[in-house]
């Protein structure tokens, strides 16, 4: 496409978890009021683009000084957030100021720094680490349906089990895709 997405930062004041698009055409910019969980506010994060409608941003460092190890897929043509699940054998250290590149099928993350010590305003270790993560499926697999914003008291929603509001009873229910030799898993309503 035409645009250049920017996630989050840093400015005078905090960290942010705002996204911006630049259109590369006419030069101006638009604030993305995107649907689903955003991730966290943060800065110190790696982004990487995995197909022309999708990017993932990684890890970074939290308004509390905290490393983050989480991976979030946002996607241009539903305008929403969605969080893949890594595999446990996938897992990535929490960590910012690292890097990454896709090169093929794989996302690639290198080094960083993780162990923030407010005293020192800085990390104490530094990583040399690569993960190779396969973000193929994420390319082109189904995002499961955001829901409509609604107003309720009382409501506890959890994907993996029945749900109960004060007034009725919902049922929600998924199943988890394993995307092979990848480590992230999508969950998609049945």
């Amino acid at each position: 496409g035409d645009e250049v997405f920017v996630f989050g930062g840093r400015d005078i004041n905090e960290r942010t978890n705002d996204l911006y698009a630049l259109n590369t055409s006419s030069w101006t910019w638009r604030f993305v009021e995107p649907k689903g969980a955003p991730p966290e506010k943060r800065s110190f994060h790696f982004a990487a683009r995995i197909s022309d409608e999708r990017f993932l941003v990684v890890g970074g460092l939290s308004a509390s000084n905290v490393h983050f190890g989480d991976v979030h897929l946002y996607d241009r043509v539903t305008n929403a957030w969605y969080k893949p699940s890594i595999a446990p054998e996938h897992e990535l250290l929490a960590r910012g100021f690292h890097d990454g590149v896709v090169i093929g099928d794989y996302l690639y993350i290198f080094g960083g720094s993780t162990d923030f010590n407010v005293e020192l305003n800085g990390s104490t270790t530094y990583l040399n680490d690569v993960h190779r993560l396969n973000v193929a499926e994420l390319r082109s697999a189904q995002p499961p349906p955001i829901p409509e914003p609604v107003a309720a008291d009382g409501a506890v929603v959890s994907p993996t089990s029945t749900t109960a509001a004060e007034e009725g009873t919902s049922t929600s229910s998924t199943a988890t895709v394993v995307v092979p030799e990848g480590g992230f898993t999508m969950d998609l309503p049945q």
